[in-house]
């Protein structure tokens, strides 16, 4: 249907019009395909691969793409030549990306982790894209917004696999292999933690004001780094 120039296609994505979207490993190159061999270049990722894709109703394809640390080595062969399980180690967290590319071809780009990178992707019910890390095996959305939160933080390291649409709803880990079903979200448990604000200066912050249902307790704390640290203030009485 399509050779490409890059050494594997690590991802596919079906729109409802038939096209076929790929990811690469090594350039990271997005393809979307019209036909047998007929392909162009949807985005070029300042990457190593695409990871995965989701096309959404209105066709906006989400990808997430990755730019590692370390080069990842290749699958090694046993004696008889085939190609066999590589011992699981736990390496270098690269750096993840989602992306969000509209009809017009326009590439925004949505979440981003200089921490981690991202393993798995699919869209809610509420339309929206759930992004599982490739380290301390957490799951991400983000709205139009550019608002992000933690939905879920497991104890496993990776999130393989997502299914977070219908009636039943799904997390699948690995490193150990754990097989998760989705009860519910919130409750007393939830914590959310904010990106730093930095006013660029010295400054002074008054007014704390929220809208929320059910009961919130809020907390803050004050710094002059970029990353909080020891030498930041401890939490505030909630």
């Amino acid at each position: 249907y399509f050779d490409s120039d890059e050494a594997h296609i690590v991802s596919l994505a079906l729109d409802g019009s038939g096209n076929l979207y790929a990811g690469s490993n090594g350039k990271a190159l997005l393809y979307k395909l019209t036909g047998p061999g007929r392909a162009s270049i949807l985005n070029d990722f300042d990457g190593d691969d695409v990871k995965a894709i989701s096309v959404a109703s209105d066709g906006s394809v989400y990808a997430i793409a990755n730019k590692y640390s370390e080069t990842f080595a290749p699958p090694k062969r046993n004696k008889t030549g085939q190609t066999g399980p590589t011992p699981s180690k736990p390496g270098k967290a690269g750096k993840g990306v989602l992306v969000r590319i509209n009809k017009d071809g326009v590439v925004e780009k949505m979440l981003d982790d200089s921490d981690t990178h991202y393993v798995s992707l699919t869209l809610g019910d509420d339309g929206q894209p759930y992004v599982g890390t490739g380290s301390e095996g957490r799951v991400y959305t983000v709205n139009d917004n550019h608002l992000s939160r933690l939905v879920a933080d497991t104890e496993e390291r990776q999130i393989g696999a997502l299914v977070l649409s219908g009636k039943k709803k799904f997390v699948a880990t690995t490193d150990p292999v754990v097989f998760h079903e989705v009860k519910g979200t919130g409750g007393a448990d939830a914590v959310w933690t904010s990106k730093v604000l930095d006013a660029g200066l010295r400054a002074t912050f008054g007014r704390l004001s929220w809208r929320a249902e059910g009961l919130v307790d809020m907390e803050t704390r004050t710094g002059n780094t970029d990353t909080p640290d020891t030498t930041w203030s401890p939490w505030s009485k909630a």
